[in-house]
């Protein structure tokens, strides 16, 4: 009787079937070699959690909003409050976290701060995984895709 034979046999083959339907293994087999490989493949838990940081505050819709709403145009802080349709202090908290991640930067006409995208490739991101997500719902042409975008993240 082979290996996969007595597992098969000893774990009960209805429950270890419907484990592999689910995604999970029938028999616990470790690869050595391609987990040590894996393992070290991986960045470092600095890098993940620096990683993991840019993902939470891609995560929030608003912050999602004013990347789309500063591309190719300059917003005071006031405007993008407009935007939103949040308080200013929600706005600001909104911006803070986005020039935390260097995805905007600001410059101040007096009494006025006007923010625009510092790194586009935030923006790049955020519409990378809506086309994604709504492959073949989303027009191909660049324009229509801003609008398109415009009115998901809205």
């Amino acid at each position: 009787m082979s290996h996969y034979e007595m597992m098969k046999r000893s774990t009960g083959t209805h429950a270890a079937s419907a484990r592999a339907s689910e995604g999970s293994c029938e028999v616990n087999q470790v690869n050595r070699a391609e987990v040590l490989a894996a393992r070290d493949a991986l960045p470092s838990d600095g890098d993940v959690q620096l990683v993991a940081e840019a993902f939470r505050v891609l995560a929030n819709p608003n912050r999602l909003r004013v990347l789309v709403a500063l591309e190719g145009r300059e917003l005071c802080v006031c405007d993008l409050r407009e935007v939103l349709g949040i308080s200013m202090s929600g706005t600001s908290q909104v911006l803070r976290e986005l020039r935390r991640l260097g995805a905007v930067t600001f410059r101040t006409e007096g009494k006025l701060a006007y923010y625009r995208l510092n790194d586009r490739s935030w923006l790049d991101v955020a519409r990378g995984v809506l086309l994604r997500l709504t492959a073949g719902r989303v027009s191909v042409d660049a324009s229509e895709n801003q609008v398109e975008l415009e009115d998901r993240l809205s």
